[in-house]
Formats: C-alpha cells, sequence, structure tokens
C-alpha cells in the first residue's frame, strides 16, 4: 500500500482558544482544542481526503518538502503527517450520479 506524507502547519489561534492546522499544499484546515486534538484530526482529515480523492479520481497535490514548508512558515510548528492511499473503490450509484452532475456543473467551455 501506498503512503503519501505531507507537512502540516499547526498554529495557536488565540483568539478562539484552538490550535489550527492547515496542509499548505492541499489547502485544507482543521483545528482542535489541543494540539494532540488539533494533530489526531488532522491526521483523520488528511486520510478522509486521500479516500475520497481516490473514490472520486480526483488528483492529489504534490507534497512538499519539510524543510520547503518550515522555511516559508519560521513561526510556526510544522509536523509531518502521513495517510495511506486505498485501491480505488467503485463508486455508489448514487455517488456516481452526483459525480456526473458536478462534472457537468463545473464543465468549462473554451
Amino acid at each position: 500500500m501506498k503512503k503519501l506524507v505531507y507537512p502540516m502547519v499547526l498554529n495557536e489561534d488565540k483568539a478562539n482558544g484552538v490550535y489550527v492546522v492547515r496542509f499548505p499544499d492541499l489547502d485544507i484546515v482543521t483545528d482542535g482544542d489541543t494540539i494532540e486534538d488539533a494533530f489526531l484530526r488532522a491526521k483523520s482529515y488528511l486520510q478522509t481526503f486521500v479516500d475520497l480523492s481516490v473514490k472520486y479520481e480526483d488528483e492529489i497535490g504534490t507534497a512538499s518538502t519539510y524543510k520547503d514548508v518550515a522555511s516559508k512558515n519560521a513561526k510556526s510548528v510544522v509536523l509531518l503527517s502521513d495517510a495511506s492511499v486505498p485501491k480505488g473503490e467503485p463508486l455508489t450509484a448514487k455517488e456516481k450520479n452526483y459525480n456526473d452532475f458536478i462534472k457537468k456543473f463545473f464543465a468549462t467551455e473554451d
């Protein structure tokens, strides 16, 4: 099974009393009441993101190196998280209809 590893950036949001985690390569964000909670939610969110991307045959962004992300976020905590790439399972009829609708809705004419 293939593993993907992405850097994630952790910051404290003092105004809201939470810790925010973002994956800059994927434009996904989550938070938690504690650092541990934020980390676990981010790891779960990354796995769900990868699972759905594979299922819906969406492209998964390439991961930056830890060093690049750390240098751009010097005042933040940068951690790594991984996700397993599942075998693509076929869509259910309902999921296929939704996917077809989205593709049709967002189709652009050149």
